[in-house]
């Protein structure tokens, strides 16, 4: 749209003494402009329509307008409609949009949409466009007006773009079956609304039909809907089009065949297509032949049945009529079209291979009988137990009740429970009719429940289909009954709640015997089912009452009166529970109560236990319910901060790492309730005295407590639980209480508001978290010895502790300002990083790595200092120096990479002259690993490819060369020009040879032959060193290919 141009055409047609014409005209140049600037945003496009077209419906209302303005507008919506096109997203929208202006513009709508009939009368439009035409034709009647006025264009067209899309190379593409399903889509919108004009042309007389030139095969003038119909058929043979494709097409078929006034021909129609489905070619002369019953009886027998057939019946019970169901099939058993369609399912249910959709279709003929019950009753249908219907669909529920297939087993159950609902329905209808019942006075089973109920009950306890036919079958027997004579249902109930696999299926079964039991009134559920939970909850199985505390006592709990009462009295010690089972049972039920917010209060001394309990199942329970609460910002009472404060130091030396897992879950749920909690009862200060206003002191106590406990568990003679678990809530109290705006937060994470709360705190003298002291204890943990505790330890410096670290100074340290300080405190840690990294232990080397990365990415990267290291060989530590100089984006970083590849060629000097001593005084893999997690795991720009190349191309070459001496060193010092690996007798004697050649160049390297040289130390220091640069070296020269700075 140009803006320009329609504002100009809208001034001339406009009277600029007329108020209210100015208003339209500036409202509609508001749209259209808004329009432009969200031409990209449909979302917002659709919401700009809706806003305006109410003020158009007030603007229309003044009398005075003139009507060209509302031309525009009309254009402009239709033209927005028509560019955006249909996505699931707006559908709804659309759709009101559309009905908003047709109610307010209808003879204007239904003359601009005479402009958009080309793309559908020429099938030019794009597959959006087609999209748009089947959603104008549901909701717009001047749309469907255009396409009645046009009918032999629009079916000409629909015939020729079916045809070139099945003569198509490439319809197995997908935008080719999206084209051919909007096509079937609208001839089936045309037979639903136009169902006059679509039956004229293909059921009325010859001189009434629109003829066009066959493109089937006949070469005649035949029908548009013949043409049509054949081409639908010939989709049903393309088993290369996805299901719902063909399921369109036959609901299509179904839909064009039920235009018949001749009921009859039109069930010879159908079942003729049904048989001959597969064996021969459709086209118009056939097609003709068969309407007009001049071609014989296609053989009846379908010998491989495909999903085309399925896509015929189940469109045809989609849209029969009663008369239609009613019609006898031409063939030798006479029989009604409603039980062809029924012996058809079942056919389509045992033969075919696509059975969840062949029992939908079996699911879908139940339920139409439903609806025509009464009909079908009159008719002579009956669903007596020894009727065929009754037989043939409880053999089919008996074979694929346990069926592998997804969804086979929803529709199983769904058929037999349409079988016995209608045979309640037909004897309500014969009732009601006065006629006598066919179910005779001798039919000691009376119903299709009283026939299959023992049956079911004597199935395997480990079927799932056998609690999936007792849903269905218990609301109809008398249920007190049944549970006396199967006095084992609810052990087998709580056998299957012990395996995941069949714990929903009986769930369903437990609630419908506690619904049947509330409706019956006979019996109580403390009766039957109370004893049962009771003992799933005191199990020593823990899925057992993982399950039963899941899946039956929350819905129990809610819709059961007084059954928490009633659990509760029998729970107690004095009720028979011994001591163990009754904190297993009554933890899980406090827990479950008020995680459903029906928990008034609880005991805390029992509650003090359970959270020191010897079991870890109990304690996790327990603390799942003093932190979780279903309120989430409820602020932490005194009673829960006491019970924490008693339990959780006697749980953080727990060797499960599930249950850790856990409890840290917990602390965090119960630290951002408190947060929250905080935050709301500061935002009403004003009240902060008031009764039942909780003080944000007692959670400002909690977690300086919790901090303080965490810190005095990372000490070194700490076992590993107590480091990670202190660790573990170090990083929770943080992730909690910490505000960065630039750190990624987690779903539910800190909000900004929580600032407000920190300064509140540090007015107090509390959450003093960033000391010196804490850095130290959080650097000694990246020291360890295991990977986890390394790894935390490295996330909460990076991700919270603020740098240069507040780490205090010592000897020399104590001069100078505190910036100075700082960056001399830095570079003694940068130092020792440096030393650790060069040490030829493998742990030691991985802590100096990962202290080096940290360093890499808080002070060179972000900060971009600069940093200058020499290695001092007599004290063997690196002396640190910063640099002061222009802080480039890429140069510190350069620098810095630069100065650790320099390090490692002298390691590689090293290594030339003396290996031995280069494995004991300078080993290169440490600060290859170093050089690794810099570039791999720091978020790098690489802007500058000029200055990273030469660093790049430097240390390939080191690599290549260390790799060389590490290879030549296992080869004996021998170059094989054959390229035959050394065994490893080779290896291990070429080691020994370097030993004994360090040993005559160095007096103080033992020499003792006696000694075996394969378990010396010297033997595993080399060793060591070989096997850990090949392994370092190669994941470098990985690194550097994936960064592709260097080409070549």
């Amino acid at each position: 749209m140009n803006i320009d141009s329609i504002s100009a055409e809208l001034l001339q047609s406009v009277d600029s003494g007329n108020p209210t014409k100015l208003a339209a005209y500036d409202t509609f140049i508001t749209f259209v402009q808004l329009v432009h600037d969200h031409r990209e945003h449909t979302i917002q496009q659709l919401k700009v329509l809706e806003q305006v077209i109410g003020g158009l419906k007030r603007t229309k209302e003044a009398q005075d307008v003139h009507c060209r303005i509302f031309n525009w507008w009309i254009k402009a919506a239709l033209k927005l409609i028509w560019v955006i096109g249909i996505d699931i997203k707006v559908h709804r929208k659309i759709i009101r949009i559309l009905v908003q202006l047709e109610r307010l513009f209808g003879d204007e709508v239904y003359r601009e949409l005479g402009g958009y009939l080309k793309c559908l009368c020429s099938f030019s439009g794009s597959t959006d466009q087609l999209a748009v035409w089947s959603q104008l034709l549901e909701v717009s009647g001047g749309a469907r007006r255009h396409v009645a006025e046009n009918f032999p264009a629009v079916l000409a067209e629909l015939c020729r773009g079916m045809k070139t899309l099945l003569g198509a190379e490439d319809l197995c593409m997908v935008h080719r079956q999206q084209q051919l399903h909007i096509l079937i889509k609208v001839t089936l919108q045309l037979t639903q609304h136009l169902p006059d004009v679509m039956h004229k042309d293909m059921w009325g007389d010859s001189d009434t039909g629109n003829t066009i030139t066959c493109d089937t095969g006949c070469g005649h003038h035949c029908r548009s809907s013949h043409t049509l119909l054949c081409h639908l058929l010939q989709i049903l043979e393309k088993e290369v089009l996805p299901k719902d494709c063909l399921l369109l097409a036959g609901t299509a078929v179904s839909f064009l065949l039920c235009l018949s006034k001749d009921t009859q021909q039109a069930v010879n129609l159908f079942t003729q297509i049904f048989h001959s489905l597969g064996k021969r070619e459709f086209d118009c002369r056939n097609l003709e032949a068969t309407v007009s019953q001049e071609t014989e009886r296609t053989d009846s027998t379908v010998h491989r049945f495909t999903f085309s057939h399925i896509s015929l019946v189940s469109g045809l019970l989609s849209c029969v009529s009663s008369p239609l169901l009613c019609q006898p099939v031409s063939d030798q058993s006479g029989r009604a079209l409603n039980l062809w369609l029924f012996d058809a399912s079942c056919d389509l249910c045992t033969n075919s291979e696509h059975q969840f959709h062949a029992f939908s279709t079996l699911k879908q003929w139940f339920q139409k009988m439903g609806v025509m019950l009464s009909d079908m009753v009159r008719q002579g249908l009956t669903f007596c137990n020894d009727g065929h219907v009754t037989k043939r669909s409880l053999q089919l529920v008996w074979t694929h009740i346990d069926s592998p297939v997804d969804g086979v087993n929803e529709c199983v159950v769904d058929v037999l429970k349409g079988l016995i609902q209608l045979q309640e329905e037909e004897e309500e209808v014969l009732r009601k009719g006065g006629e006598e019942l066919r179910a005779t006075e001798e039919d000691e089973q009376g119903s299709v429940v009283g026939l299959i109920l023992p049956q079911v009950v004597n199935l395997p306890w480990n079927v799932r289909g056998r609690y999936a036919l007792l849903t269905v079958l218990l609301p109809h027997v008398q249920l007190d009954q049944f549970l006396k004579e199967n006095m084992d249902v609810f052990d087998q109930l709580l056998r299957c709640l012990s395996t995941n696999y069949l714990a929903p299926t009986v769930t369903t079964l437990y609630r419908v015997i506690v619904q049947q039991i509330r409706k019956d009134g006979r019996t109580s559920w403390e009766t039957w089912c109370m004893p049962w939970v009771i003992k799933a909850l005191a199990s020593d199985n823990s899925l057992l009452r993982h399950n039963v505390s899941h899946y039956w006592l929350p819905w129990t709990l809610q819709m059961v009166p007084r059954s928490f009462n009633a659990l509760l009295k029998v729970m107690q010690p004095e009720g028979g529970c011994t001591i163990e089972k009754h904190h297993r049972a009554l933890i899980a039920l406090y827990r479950v109560q008020r995680a459903h917010q029906l928990l008034i209060d609880w005991p805390d001394n029992f509650i003090a236990q359970c959270l020191v309990h010897g079991d870890n199942d109990i304690r996790q329970d327990a603390f799942c319910l003093v932190c979780v609460s279903p309120k989430k910002a409820e602020a932490l009472t005194d009673s829960e901060i006491k019970l924490l404060k008693q339990g959780l130091p006697y749980n953080m030396n727990v060797d499960s790492a599930p249950f850790r897992q856990q409890l840290q879950t917990c602390l965090r749920q119960a630290l951002d309730r408190g947060r929250d909690g905080a935050i709301a009862h500061l935002k009403t200060s004003q009240q902060r005295h008031a009764t039942g206003q909780p003080d944000v002191s007692a959670f400002i106590d909690f977690v300086d407590w919790l901090w303080q406990l965490c810190f005095a568990n990372l000490r070194p003679s700490s076992n590993f639980q107590r480091i990670k678990t202190s660790l573990d809530w170090t990083a929770t109290i943080l992730e909690t209480l910490i505000y960065s705006p630039g750190r990624q937060q987690r779903k539910g994470g800190c909000p900004e508001t929580v600032k407000e709360l920190m300064e509140v705190s540090e007015e107090t003298g509390h959450w003093r978290f960033f000391t010196s002291d804490h850095s130290h204890s959080i650097l000694t943990c990246t020291l360890s010895g295991t990977d986890e505790v390394r790894e935390t330890a490295a996330r909460i410096l990076l991700q919270f502790f603020p740098w240069p670290l507040p780490l205090d100074s010592s000897g020399d340290l104590g001069s100078g300002d505190h910036i100075a300080a700082n960056w001399t405190a830095l570079s003694w840690l940068l130092g020792n990083s440096l030393a650790l990294s060069n040490s030829p232990k493998s742990q030691e080397s991985k802590s100096g790595a990962l202290l080096c990365r940290i360093i890499f990415q808080k002070c060179v990267v972000e900060h971009r200092d600069h940093f200058d290291a020499a290695f001092v060989k007599e004290s063997g530590m690196f002396e640190v120096r910063q640099v002061d100089t222009d802080r480039d984006a890429d140069s510190a970083a350069v620098q810095f990479v630069g100065s650790l590849i320099r390090h490692l060629e002298a390691s590689l000097q090293l290594a030339q002259t003396n290996v031995l001593s280069a494995a004991k005084h300078s080993p290169a893999h440490g600060f290859l690993l170093t050089i690794h997690r810099c570039l791999a795991e720091v978020n790098l720009t690489f802007e500058s490819h000029d200055k990273w190349r030469p660093i790049i191309v430097k240390l390939l070459d080191v690599i290549r060369r260390l790799i060389e001496i590490v290879l030549y060193t296992l080869g004996g010092k021998i170059h094989d020009e054959d390229g035959v690996a050394p065994s490893f007798e080779q290896i291990g004697i070429a080691v020994q040879s370097v030993i004994a050649e360090a040993s005559e160049a160095d007096s103080s390297c033992p020499n003792d032959k006696a000694k075996d040289m394969v378990l010396s130390s010297e033997y595993q220091l080399i060793m060591t060193w070989c096997w850990l640069n090949i392994r370092v070296n190669s994941t470098v020269s990985s690194c550097c290919i994936t960064l592709n700075i260097v080409k070549e």
